[in-house]
């Protein structure tokens, strides 16, 4: 059966026993006081068990929404450039892709009967269109060149060490983080590739 199906079935009862549970605690029980009726022990027990019910169902859905946000940040880690990505969107990218993942999931299942198999040829699939598109997007970026990348580090290099002489020890272009890493001296200077914003520095210990 459908996952995503599965899910949308156990929230409806969920809901249907949340509000019977409130209605017979809030309604019929007050009523009932209120008339003096005693009601038989099998129907006093009946808000008890609808509240096991729905505790037990919450679970089951708690459960449901972790695996999915699991499967998404699985297919997620395909996209390279996620380390950009704040953490809220990521963990809303995250449970939308899981939950893309399961209806893809779905449609896969009607040609393979093989239980959980569908649920991996959807991850697979998914995780290399990520990969594909992002690997695309990240060499069609305009990054700034390495002269114009120690250009901007010049005025922060000058005013933290006081001299003018800038000599590169070091220097490599990271698309992944889309970052210049720049080591003048005992130096490292982190450059945004894209805008040329200096966005951080650290000084090497000395070996």
């Amino acid at each position: 059966m459908n996952f995503i199906k599965i899910l949308q079935r156990l929230s409806t009862i969920a809901t249907i026993l949340f509000i019977s549970y409130i209605l017979s605690q809030l309604g019929l029980a007050p009523l009932l006081t209120y008339l003096n009726i005693n009601l038989s022990p099998l129907i006093q027990n009946v808000p008890e068990t609808l509240g096991g019910l729905l505790t037990l169902i919450t679970i089951i859905i708690i459960v449901m929404f972790l695996v999915i946000f699991g499967i998404g940040y699985l297919v997620f880690t395909g996209w390279k450039h996620r380390k950009q990505i704040a953490l809220p969107l990521k963990l809303f990218i995250a449970f939308l892709l899981g939950m893309i993942t399961f209806t893809l999931a779905g449609l896969i299942s009607v040609l393979i009967k093989i239980p959980v198999i569908p649920i991996f040829v959807a991850v697979a699939i998914l995780w290399v269109a990520l990969r594909v598109i992002s690997s695309h997007i990240g060499s069609a970026k305009n990054y700034i060149s390495l002269e114009e990348a120690v250009e901007r580090v010049k005025p922060l290099h000058i005013k933290l060490t006081g001299s003018p002489s800038v000599e590169i020890v070091e220097a490599e272009l990271q698309p992944s983080d889309n970052t210049w890493l720049i080591r003048i001296g005992d130096l490292e200077y982190r450059v945004e590739a894209s805008s040329g914003d200096v966005i951080g520095w650290e000084r090497l210990s000395k070996v």
